[in-house]
């Protein structure tokens, strides 16, 4: 007897609405994992001379446009690297990490900038999800190494080159970094390309040994894919209400 009170009770739960979502939801989840492919690369690209002249090794980009795995970085602008354009022999570094559902966009060797009082250095660079990805971006996040106070270090996010153009806040995101303090990632779900301002100001005694910026992603949820989900979703519902219903244990037996 108590065993077929067990089975009603767990029959009764799974009947509630908010649990078979939650299968539901869960069916969904596994479904969309089952299209992220595993993954882990780097691209080391070099100073910002070579990030604006140069393209990925393969060659299948134009000048200053650098691809790994789903993701391309477009140099646009810099100031404070050299004037007017890139200095050929600077020895910052960029590099670029591929992880499967996070890209990083390393800014290192920046040491040899801390000599100069009041220096600020800007980099300006667009970020493409390639059109045949089934991901789209999830959020942005900061992290900045500063070897000696003060430093502050701000990404704007844009929606438009228009607006990178202008200057201003990032429209979408603006993170800021005191002396390597952490920062809160910002959502940029759903988008598949975005423009990028990095801004590093120090004083007389600021230095800092790099920065990255880091983009997580997740996937794009088009009407084919869900096409295709839904009609294992309500067959593994409607499984789940003939087992509700279908008489056990000591009810069976007494034909209530």
């Amino acid at each position: 007897m108590l065993a077929t009170t067990t089975l009603a009770t767990r029959s009764r739960y799974l009947s509630r609405p908010g649990l078979r979502f939650a299968a539901a939801a869960a069916c969904a989840a596994l479904l969309l994992a089952s299209t992220t492919t595993a993954r882990a690369a780097t691209l080391s690209i070099g100073n910002i001379y070579t990030f604006s002249t140069g393209s990925t090794p393969s060659g299948t980009d134009p000048a200053g446009t650098w691809t790994l795995g789903d993701k391309s970085f477009t140099y646009l602008s810099q100031s404070g690297f050299g004037s007017p354009n890139p200095d050929p022999a600077g020895l910052e570094e960029i590099t670029i990490t591929d992880f499967g559902t996070n890209h990083s966009f390393l800014l290192a060797d920046l040491a040899s900038f801390s000599s100069v009082s009041g220096t600020t250095l800007v980099l300006g660079y667009r970020l493409d999800i390639v059109p045949s990805s089934p991901f789209v971006l999830n959020d942005v996040d900061l992290d900045s190494n500063v070897l000696s106070a003060n430093a502050t270090v701000t990404k704007d996010v844009y929606s438009t080159l228009g607006l990178f153009n202008a200057a201003g806040t990032g429209d979408l995101a603006q993170l800021v970094s005191i002396n390597g303090n952490p920062v809160i990632p910002v959502s940029l779900l759903g988008l598949t390309q975005v423009w990028v301002r990095d801004t590093i100001v120090l004083d007389a005694n600021g230095a800092v040994s790099g920065l990255g910026n880091n983009f997580s992603q997740v996937p794009e949820i088009d009407a084919t894919s869900l096409a295709g989900a839904l009609p294992l979703l309500v067959g593994g519902l409607a499984l789940l209400e003939r087992r509700r219903r279908k008489p056990t244990g000591d009810a069976a037996l007494s034909g209530s």
